[in-house]
């Protein structure tokens, strides 16, 4: 099986899913959940299919308009993108120019997503011309629709984790009608673990946080869905110096 299989197309089928699509992931949700995703009354929708497409369209934006466009145009304003300790710089002026020969290519591999879909989690494998490594994003829904990111870790490597056969697309556990989403804790815990540069976020209805701070040395992601009516963390990333 090759290490990096971008997915490039995505199909609608029977029900709403998308090809592609782990099958142990189209029920989940909990409650209320729909095919292919989960839906709690009035607070929104997920559907993991939704972020594979937005990855898919910022490798097509990529190679159409160049590598900074695409980063300045899929993510909002106040984004950070760490490849080390310190977060690089987003060039918010970029012109549209077209290099496919440099453009990343983004390979979705893992997604996480809120019951209501405000936010979600994608990891996997990316790609250039001269380098090749793994990453992690976080994504918003906009109220235009659609998906930024807000945050992304990457960092290049010489081995690039196994394509899977299906994408492994998870949604939170749905909070029971009327239940108000209650803050979730963050990790690691500033009163005990000291970190630097501590950054973190949580879906609206509290089914999916991250946390990214600097520790022993190291730039640390954490990502956490809600199942089984816990916060479980689905996701540990380091950026080493």
């Amino acid at each position: 099986m090759k290490p990096f299989a971008p997915v490039l197309t995505l199909m609608l089928i029977a029900g709403g899913m998308a090809a592609g699509i782990a099958p142990s992931a189209q029920a989940q949700g909990g409650p209320g959940g729909g095919p292919g995703g989960s839906r709690q009354q009035g607070r929104g929708f997920a559907q993991p299919s939704d972020l594979i497409a937005a990855e898919i369209a910022a490798t097509r934006l990529a190679s159409d308009k160049g590598q900074a466009y695409a980063s300045a145009q899929t993510s909002v304003e106040t984004a950070q993108m760490f490849a080390g300790i310190a977060p690089t710089p987003i060039n918010r002026k970029a012109k549209k120019v077209p290099d496919p020969a440099t453009a990343l290519t983004w390979g979705t591999q893992q997604v996480w997503m809120a019951c209501d879909g405000s936010y979600g989690g994608t990891a996997g494998a990316w790609r250039g011309a001269a380098a090749q490594g793994w990453y992690a994003t976080i994504w918003q829904r906009q109220k235009v629709g659609g998906y930024k990111w807000v945050l992304r870790h990457m960092q290049a490597s010489p081995t690039l984790p196994e394509a899977p056969e299906w994408i492994d697309a998870v949604v939170g556990d749905c909070p029971r009608p009327g239940q108000r989403a209650a803050p979730v804790a963050p990790q690691p815990d500033p009163a005990k673990d000291a970190p630097v540069d501590h950054q973190t976020g949580q879906s609206r209805d509290g089914t999916f946080a991250w946390d990214s701070a600097v520790m022993d040395g190291a730039r640390v992601l954490h990502l956490r869905l809600k199942r089984g009516g816990e916060m479980t963390q689905v996701l540990t990333r380091r950026i080493a110096p």
